[in-house]
């Protein structure tokens, strides 16, 4: 066996320090088990262990010095030094579960201190007896030190607005908002334990997310409301034009498909027909509107062009025929509006309708062999009701009346799903 002191200064004290090193393992064992309150059995083992690593040291620094010689197998200290190291690891981590699994104070403090929740628990006198972490932080705020008495937060809650930071929220008594935008609701209840009398609970629950949700709610109630109104005001507008359309629907009626009619009657008074079958199926034709269960005239260019020979004139349509049934329609009510207006006005009894398509959008230009307007044309009642109904699906119509009468309609081209 060596003698330690003859050993190399490096090899004594590498020695010592893990010595040493394994000795502060096992303090902090000790010092856990104390603040964890472990079993008293195993605390005070685990005070003479350190003790005697302490002692250990010591006499290895003794030794070092040349003071003492000793022989012992020497090589077994790395190895008692590993043994501390795995005991107090072990001791930590069974220390630690135990600590999970039981109710003790610490665990009480820890959960507490857990909480999102402030908490703080006074005595009879007021004096806080346990305050968790997010009440101590709260009590900072509120008094600028840690909390010492439940008196300490009502005085400062009783003063915010004055001369703090801190805020009531809409003069509520129990709502406080903080710097950093947080809404805090404190309230303070006497404990009902009978072995605690006198004692009273004061917590601090967090109710930002629930009041911003309450505010967003009512702003989109409010929101709802303007929508209610908004719609309660085109109702009421909706019941306005409802009668407007139901006359400007009874005008085109009467003046499409009736006065053309008119026109038929009259032409067959004072031409009338081919032969009497042809006469008889354009007088039978030509009542139609006048009968008790009149159809609504079919919006199509052949319907406008039969319309058009039973007032004994030629409609010619020539380019591309819409596919929109909307917009064949519309060009459909210009159509026979030429055709009566060209009898009644010009004395003519060929019109023309010429379709183009292009950019999205279809262009109808009438034209007729009429006489000549002699000025500007002063839209009826007939081409006005034409425009409103042209203009309400989005198009336009001109109206020119030099070198001769022309009408152009352009209409929008609506694609249907095939």
């Amino acid at each position: 066996m060596t003698i330690f002191s003859r050993l190399s200064p490096e090899t004594c004290f590498l020695l010592t320090g893990l010595l040493f090193l394994a000795g502060v393992f096992q303090l902090a064992l000790c010092l856990y088990r104390l603040l964890c309150h472990g079993a008293l059995k195993r605390r005070i083992a685990d005070g003479a262990l350190f003790a005697a690593l302490l002692c250990l040291c010591a006499y290895l620094s003794v030794c070092s010095a040349g003071h003492l010689e000793a022989r012992f197998p020497w090589a077994l200290l790395p190895l008692l030094a590993l043994l501390v190291f795995l005991h107090a690891a072990a001791g930590l981590r069974r220390t630690y579960r135990a600590n999970l699994e039981t109710l003790s104070p610490t665990s009480v403090r820890q959960a507490l201190d857990n909480l999102n929740a402030g908490i703080l628990f006074a005595d009879e006198t007021g004096r806080a007896v346990l305050v968790n972490y997010a009440m101590a932080r709260l009590g900072v705020e509120l008094t600028g030190s840690y909390p010492q008495a439940v008196g300490d937060l009502t005085d400062a809650l009783a003063a915010a607005g004055e001369r703090s930071p801190i805020r009531r929220v809409n003069d509520l008594p129990a709502l406080y908002r903080f710097p950093d935008g947080r809404i805090w609701r404190f309230q303070t209840v006497p404990l009902d334990e009978p072995a605690l009398p006198g004692f009273t609970q004061t917590t601090a629950v967090d109710m930002t997310e629930l009041f911003e949700t309450n505010a967003q709610l009512e702003r989109d109630n409010a929101a709802l409301r303007a929508d209610i109104r908004r719609m309660q005001a085109m109702l009421a507008h909706l019941a306005d034009i409802i009668p407007q359309q139901e006359a400007l629907k009874l005008k085109v009626r009467i003046h499409n498909d009736i006065g053309a009619s008119l026109i038929a009657l009259s032409d067959l008074l004072e031409n009338g027909g081919a032969d009497a079958e042809t006469a008889l199926e354009r007088l039978d034709r030509a009542l139609v509107p006048f009968g008790s269960e009149y159809p609504v005239s079919p919006g199509t260019l052949e319907a406008a062009q039969r319309q058009a020979a039973d007032m004994n004139a030629e409609l010619l349509v020539e380019g591309v025929r819409p596919a929109d049934p909307e917009a064949e329609r519309l060009i459909a009510a210009a159509a026979r509006e030429c055709v009566t207006n060209c009898i009644r006005h010009a004395g003519g009894r060929r019109i023309r309708v010429v379709i183009t398509a292009g950019e999205g959008r279809y262009t109808a230009h009438v034209t007729n062999d009429g006489r000549a307007p002699s000025g500007p044309i002063a839209e009826g009642g007939g081409l006005s009701a034409l425009r409103q109904s042209i203009e309400q699906a989005g198009g336009e119509m001109v109206i020119t009346a030099a070198p001769r009468f022309a009408l152009t309609v352009s209409l929008p081209e609506r694609r249907t799903e095939p």
